[in-house]
């Protein structure tokens, strides 16, 4: 099997392209497609400064060392959720990328900022809790910090089986709200997701492509969650169907999206934080009173 642009070994095929490619050519592929997608979706503006969220995994390892490519105006921030061997690992290669990159990277401890790590929240779904936790942070030290875009790196798989999610659940609501970004409303700062039509795996093989050492392991606590189901489910149909998630993406955004019901959401700042809420009390301040 030879590359298709230069005829040298191939390091993949991508089947649904009905093309392979060395390596070289491989990151050309899928950086070309990052940056695709941030200029149809207009997710970059030149003059924004954008908090780049990045675990240590191997999803916003690529974004990070993509968007430092495109960009000069990203710094790094990575949350310490106190989680053993895990977070250790994960903050080692945050700071091995960060200089990778040549870009700015803070560090903050979960456990200085609400007084507590993820091991020590007593709850059934603490991955959950986690997940809020996290968006809640992000979000107040991008507004804190000045930054006015939060990168994550959400990849396709993960917003399909978000949308799978939200049909089997019918929760249209949220379903609607399903895009490549979100827009700045007061101090609930916009998310873009420029990975949003980047398949799961091929962000493993972009970061061996190009020598990104990323964490392997997945949290203790993920497992048993229903995304990871869905996404089997969505594996197997991509595997008789090659092109399938990009297919479903794309009719999702273009045909499906425009028939949901736009709600305008009403937010207000809640009474305990300040921060962006559609009740009194943010969820946030409310689970931190349940954990504490």
């Amino acid at each position: 099997m030879k590359c298709s642009v230069c005829k040298k070994p191939a390091f993949v095929k991508v089947r649904y392209m009905k093309k392979s490619y060395c390596k070289e050519h491989f990151a050309q592929f899928i950086e070309s497609k990052v940056k695709n997608t941030i200029e149809k979706f207009k997710l970059i503006d030149e003059d924004d400064k954008i908090l780049v969220a990045v675990s240590g995994g191997k999803d916003s390892s690529a974004l990070l060392y993509i968007l430092s490519k495109l960009f000069n105006n990203v710094v790094a921030i990575h949350l310490d959720l106190g989680i053993g061997e895990f977070s250790r690992k994960s903050k080692e290669a945050v700071k091995e990328l960060s200089k990778l990159c040549n870009v700015e990277l803070k560090i903050y401890k979960l456990k200085d900022m609400v007084g507590f790590s993820i091991p020590e929240i007593k709850l059934e779904r603490r991955c959950g809790a986690c997940g809020l936790i996290k968006r809640y942070l992000l979000n107040k030290i991008a507004y804190e910090e000045g930054f006015n875009k939060i990168a994550v790196g959400h990849n396709l798989d993960d917003e399909l089986s978000f949308i799978v999610n939200c049909l089997i659940s019918g929760d249209i609501k949220q379903l609607s709200r399903i895009g490549p970004k979100t827009q700045t409303k007061g101090k609930l700062i916009g998310r873009i997701k420029p990975l949003y039509k980047c398949y799961e795996s091929e962000m493993k093989l972009y970061c061996d492509a190009v020598g990104i050492n990323y964490v392997k392991e997945i949290c203790p606590f993920s497992k048993g969650a229903k995304q990871a189901v869905y996404k089997k489910a969505l594996d197997l149909i991509e595997e008789k169907s090659p092109g399938s998630k990009l297919s479903f993406i794309n009719s999702f955004i273009k045909k499906i999206k425009p028939l949901l019901p736009k709600e305008e959401v009403k937010l207000n700042e809640c009474k305990e934080c300040g921060f962006m809420t559609t009740s009194d009390v943010c969820s946030f301040c409310k689970l931190v009173k349940r954990i504490k």
